[in-house]
C-alpha cells in the first residue's frame, strides 16, 4: 500500500511540475514577443475573441482585429523592452502576468490573462495601460 501511495504522489508531483513548466514556457514566448513588438508571434496565443484594453479603449475583438490594432500601436510605440512585474495562477487552469512595456514614447503597464483550453494557454484578456 505504501509503495502505491508513493507512486501516486510522485506522479502527481511530476504532473504539477509539468503544468507549471508549460505555463512558464508559454509566458516566456509571450514576453519575448512583447519585447520586440512581434504581433504575429504574440497573436498565436490569442483565443478567437478576447478583451483588449489599450489606454482607455476597451472592447471585445476578434483575433484578426486585435492583430491590426496591436500592429498599429507598436508602429506608433516601438517596444524597447519588457519586464515581468508579477505572475501567478488564479485557479482553474488560469494564469496572469503583469508587466512593464518600455517603448520609444512611454512606459506602459500590461496585464495578460490566459486560460488552459484543451492543453494550450490562450490569452483571454490583454491590457496596455498608462504606467
Amino acid at each position: 500500500m505504501k509503495i502505491s501511495n508513493i507512486i501516486k504522489h510522485s506522479l502527481l508531483l511530476v504532473f504539477i511540475s509539468f503544468s507549471f513548466a508549460l505555463t512558464a514556457q508559454d509566458f516566456t514566448t509571450i514576453t519575448n514577443s512583447l519585447k520586440i513588438g512581434d504581433v504575429a508571434s504574440f497573436s498565436k496565443n490569442f483565443d478567437s475573441n478576447l478583451e483588449l484594453t489599450i489606454l482607455d479603449n476597451e472592447a471585445i475583438y476578434s483575433k484578426a482585429q486585435i492583430e491590426t490594432i496591436l500592429t498599429d500601436f507598436f508602429k506608433k510605440n516601438k517596444p524597447s523592452g519588457y519586464k515581468t512585474i508579477h505572475k501567478g495562477n488564479s485557479g482553474n487552469g488560469a494564469f496572469f502576468q503583469i508587466g512593464e512595456l518600455s517603448t520609444t514614447n512611454s512606459i506602459y503597464r500590461t496585464y495578460i490573462y490566459a486560460k488552459n483550453i484543451n492543453g494550450k494557454f490562450l490569452i483571454q484578456e490583454f491590457r496596455i495601460e498608462e504606467n
